[in-house]
This record gives C-alpha cells, sequence and structure tokens, in this order.
C-alpha cells in the first residue's frame, strides 16, 4: 500500500517538463484568481464585514492599542496586526476597517507562498486557499472565527509534515509552532487538528509526536482549569445533552433528515469534495484513511449537535458546521497526494466552487448592505433628535437569500459605535438596540452592558472615537 501511495505521490515528478510547467502555471493562475477575489472582497464589503463579533474585536484593538486575547486564543493577533499597524500610523478608521477585513488575504497570501515556494507543495498551497471560501457565505461578514485562521495553519502543518523538512531543526520548530496555534485556536480546531494527526499516524514521527504532546498537556491544562464563562457554559451543555438524551438522539431519523436537508441546502460543494475523497480512498482501497475520514465527520456531527442542534441556517451555524469543511479539505489533500486524477481535475473543481460560492456570497451580501445603510440611517436619526448616546427600539428584521436561513442579528453597539465615528471621532453616536417597549433602568444599564461583554471605550477625546457624556436616551 505504501509503496502504491508513494507511485501516485510522484506521479507528476516523471512528466514531460512541458506539461509541469503548464500544470504550475495553471496552478498559480488558480492561487492568484482566488487570493484576488478574496482581496476583492474584503475591500468592497469592509465595512459590512463588521459584522456582530467583528466589531467587538475592532473597537477593541482601537481602545486598547494592542492585541486583544480571550479564551486563551493565543493566535487572535494574527487577525488583528494589521489594523493595529493602521493605528500605530494614525491612519483614518475607514482605512483601519479595510486592513480588518484583508486580515484573512494577508495570512492566507503568506502561507500559500510558504507552501506553495518553500514547502513546494502545489497541492496543500490549492487547499489551503481553498480554506477561505469552501462553505462559507453568511460567515464571511464576521471574519474573526479563530478557526478560520486556524485552518490555514492547519494545512501549512500538514503540508510541512508531508514534507523533508520535518527533519530538519527548524522545520520541526515551525511544526510545533503551528501544533500550538491550532491547539489554541478553538476547541473545534483541536477536534480536527487530532483527527489530522491520527490520519497521518503522527506516531510513525516519535520524536514530533512526542513533543506534540507535551504542547498539548502544556496549553490544555491551565486552559481547562480556567475554563471562560463561555467555553465552561458549551461544555456544560454537551454533557448534559449526552446525559439526558443520550448519544442516540443525535441520529434519530427524523434529526439525520433535517440536518441532511440542511446541509445539502448550503454545503452542496463540502459534500461533494467529502464524498469524492471517501470514493478514491475506496477506490484506491486505503482503508485506512477512509475509516478515518468517515469516522471524524461522524464525531464532528455529534460534538456539534449535541452543542447546538438547532439547523436554522446563520452565521453561527456557518462557524460549527465549518469543522465538516475543514475536515472534508484535509480528506482532499489526501487524495491530492495520491491519486493522480484529482491532481489534474481539482484545480478545475476548485475554480468552480471559487465562482460560484463568491457569486452567492456576492448575492448574499446585498442584504448586510441594506443592514449597514439602515444602521448608518438609524445613526442619522439619532443625531437628528441630538441624541449621542442612545436606546433604540427600531427593529428591522433583514434575511438573507437561501434555504432555512434565520435573521440577521440586530446591530450591536460596537456596529453603531464604529459607523458613525467613521467620518471622524467627533461624529460618534452610541446606541443600544432593545426590544420594543422594553423597559430598561437607566442606574442599571451600563453596568448590565458591561457584564454581557459590551464593553465600550471610555475616553471622550480618543483618536477614533470620543465617547458622548450623559445617560442613555430613547430615540422615538
Amino acid at each position: 500500500m505504501a509503496a502504491k501511495y508513494a507511485g501516485a505521490a510522484c506521479y507528476f515528478g516523471r512528466m514531460p517538463s512541458e506539461r509541469g510547467h503548464l500544470i504550475a502555471y495553471r496552478d498559480d493562475l488558480m492561487a492568484y484568481l482566488a487570493l484576488t477575489a478574496l482581496a476583492a472582497f474584503a475591500v468592497y464589503f469592509a465595512q459590512e464585514r463588521l459584522y456582530a463579533d467583528a466589531g467587538y474585536f475592532l473597537v477593541r484593538v482601537i481602545d486598547e492599542e494592542g492585541f486583544h486575547v480571550i479564551n486563551q486564543r493565543w493566535l487572535m493577533p494574527l487577525i488583528q496586526w494589521l489594523p493595529l499597524l493602521g493605528v500605530k500610523l494614525g491612519l483614518p478608521l475607514k482605512g483601519i476597517t479595510v486592513l480588518y477585513s484583508l486580515g484573512n488575504v494577508v495570512l492566507s497570501a503568506a502561507a500559500f507562498l510558504y507552501v506553495n515556494s518553500v514547502l513546494r507543495d502545489r497541492s496543500h498551497a490549492l487547499i489551503l486557499l481553498a480554506t477561505q471560501f469552501v462553505g462559507l457565505a453568511q460567515a464571511l461578514f464576521c471574519p474573526v472565527f479563530e478557526l478560520y485562521y486556524g485552518a490555514i495553519l492547519l494545512i501549512t502543518l500538514r503540508a510541512l509534515l508531508q514534507s523533508d523538512q520535518r527533519h530538519t531543526r527548524s522545520g520541526q520548530v515551525t511544526a510545533c509552532l503551528l501544533f500550538a496555534l491550532v491547539a489554541t485556536c478553538h476547541f473545534l480546531g483541536l477536534l480536527v487538528l487530532l483527527l489530522m494527526l491520527i490520519l497521518d499516524r503522527i506516531w510513525r514521527y516519535r520524536s514530533l509526536a512526542i513533543a506534540f504532546a507535551i504542547i498539548l498537556m502544556l496549553l490544555m491544562a491551565p486552559r481547562i482549569i480556567g475554563l471562560s464563562v463561555y467555553e465552561d457554559r458549551a461544555f456544560h451543555t454537551v454533557f448534559l445533552r449526552l446525559e439526558i438524551a443520550g448519544i442516540g438522539w443525535v441520529f434519530a431519523p427524523g434529526r439525520l433528515w433535517a440536518h441532511a436537508v440542511q446541509a445539502f441546502g448550503h454545503y452542496p460543494d463540502a459534500i461533494l469534495i467529502a464524498l469524492l475523497s471517501i470514493l478514491t480512498a475506496w477506490r484506491m482501497k486505503a482503508w485506512w484513511p477512509m475509516l478515518v475520514f468517515i469516522t471524524g465527520h461522524l464525531i464532528i456531527y455529534t460534538v456539534v449537535s449535541l452543542y447546538f442542534p438547532d439547523g436554522t441556517h446563520d452565521r453561527y451555524r456557518e462557524t460549527l458546521d465549518y469543522a465538516h469543511v475543514l475536515w472534508a479539505l484535509v480528506a482532499a489533500g489526501w487524495a491530492l497526494q495520491h491519486a493522480p486524477v484529482w491532481r489534474i481535475r481539482a484545480p478545475y473543481v476548485f475554480l468552480v466552487i471559487l465562482v460560484l460560492r463568491f457569486a452567492w456570497s456576492f448575492h448574499v451580501g446585498g442584504t448586510f448592505v441594506e443592514r449597514r445603510e439602515w444602521i448608518e440611517d438609524r445613526i442619522e436619526h439619532a443625531r437628528q433628535q441630538r441624541i449621542t448616546k442612545g436606546l433604540d427600539m427600531a427593529t428591522h428584521p433583514f434575511t438573507s437569500p437561501g434555504f432555512n436561513n434565520a435573521p440577521l442579528y440586530a446591530p450591536a453597539p460596537f456596529e453603531y459605535l464604529l459607523h458613525s465615528a467613521m467620518e471622524g471621532p467627533e461624529n460618534t453616536v452610541v446606541l443600544v438596540s432593545i426590544p420594543p417597549n422594553a423597559q430598561v433602568d437607566q442606574r442599571e444599564l451600563e453596568t448590565e452592558l458591561q457584564r454581557e461583554g459590551v464593553m465600550l471605550p471610555v475616553r471622550r477625546n480618543g483618536r477614533y472615537f470620543q465617547m458622548p457624556n450623559g445617560p442613555f436616551t430613547v430615540v422615538e
């Protein structure tokens, strides 16, 4: 079996040089098209990509003028260094917002150059870029989910482990650093990372396996002991459902059918890749990879379903389902290595997916544009009433196109803050969306906001935000 894999892997090394150059040119063209599409999307929708958690992290970076790391997820600086550089250079807020939006593009490009030029692994270079568009639509508008960046590093790590550089000291140090960053990005990221190492039988590389085990213990011990409220609630939810309903609950026929319909409605590209990878392993009689691929999806499905069984589609649903997408792409990386037919056809498959995904994402983006325009209208409406610190009871349910989608989230205070200050800090307006006819205790409101994690800036003469004084006023 190993000999068969080796023969397939070196298939392209035996090609005539002219054909090899044509394939290299094709792959580079595909990569540059993907990076161009990612960059164009990031710039065009820079302000729309302040949705949900994205606005929170940008405000924190600007206000603190430093990295903002939560839940011991130590790769967050990779998301934040570009906007932080913009703050240090004194760029206007609109420019900082564009830099923030370009974060995943810059990291993708850097990792691509390393994998493609240093490790000379075109297969994983292609997979690496695919992590930024396969299976994504609404989630593209909140580009701060740590696993999107962990995915880039995970594929980079796999390429390194498959290369001769894993034997060098610098390669081993780089592998350990990548392992640590992926392991701390998110617990779903850690799960996919461990599945990947099982797929590749990491125990064959004894020194690296021992190093990874030591790093994992050093990272996880303090993290488990000091779980954040969010992570503690997530684990409690999983174990509570497991105790009350049992694991069979997630495999009930009706639930399986509902999730299958939802998956085919939103992830046809990821499902196609997963099925083709499993079929390839079956045809090659590669039973170990096939078993690990299937088992991996079952484990991910079980964990995610126990935590968040609701199949209604939204940005958060996409972030959880992204673990399936990433695992499918890891399987595709294996298939590209070992099946010559994949190496020939995969770039065309990914090109089609790229075009369709970005066409759909721009279509979905229209809803986010309307939402951003509505936020700006509410800010202007408050200004006309001379309110700079307000409670807004107005609601507008924006629902993006697609199957079984939930309405988009109500605007967070950070979004109002950022959009109002785009034209200068003196234009800062703070609005808090509240349900119509809600009874609000003005004296307790700011304490309640802080308890919910809404840590607004406080400086009245900041470079980017000049925070208004006084109590909150209801916007009519």
